[in-house]
């Protein structure tokens, strides 16, 4: 698991329980050689009572089950666990991560469409970055006229990690 998060609005009765998964799953051979890797974001909700554990436990199993099922659906895993050849695996999770300002500008030009917050949140959910944003680069979002629930998509995308 890369990424969860739990969060409870509390409400005059009751609460809302939102959950965010972002699950990064790879299938590999007996060598050890990559077949197929993708990340798989999910989103669930649930009513409940407040400060509930049952309830947060349960819409973070819920977004993980959704999560799990979006990859393992996937046709590029479907190819993989059949043993297709790997030209035909779809390996592209592994983009080119962004830094803060590209994906800025990257937001900014989905904006500019007239773009909902939702999808700009989902969109920016998949995008792995070269680093944390800093507070100049979360002024510069919140300047630039992104929603809080964007920001916080992009505060809980993965850093990619360099390796050696």
């Amino acid at each position: 698991m890369r990424a969860f998060n739990v969060t409870e609005t509390n409400q005059a009765v009751g609460a809302t329980f939102d959950a965010n998964v972002r699950l990064e799953l790879e299938l590999k051979d007996g060598t050890g050689k990559t077949l197929w890797q993708e990340a798989s974001v999910a989103e669930a909700n649930r009513y409940g009572k407040k400060f509930s554990n049952e309830n947060c436990n349960e819409v973070l199993s819920d977004a993980l089950l959704e999560s799990f099922g979006k990859a393992l659906n996937s046709s590029a895993f479907q190819d993989a666990l059949a043993g297709r050849p790997l030209s035909t695996v779809d390996t592209t999770v592994g983009a080119t991560p962004l830094t803060p300002s590209d994906l800025l500008s990257e937001v900014r030009q989905l904006m500019a469409t007239g773009m909902e917050a939702e999808t700009l949140a989902e969109y920016v959910s998949g995008k792995t970055l070269t680093r944390r944003l800093s507070a100049e680069d979360l002024a510069a979002w919140k300047e630039a006229g992104i929603t809080e629930s964007v920001l916080r998509t992009a505060l809980r995308c993965p850093v990619h990690e360099e390796s050696g």
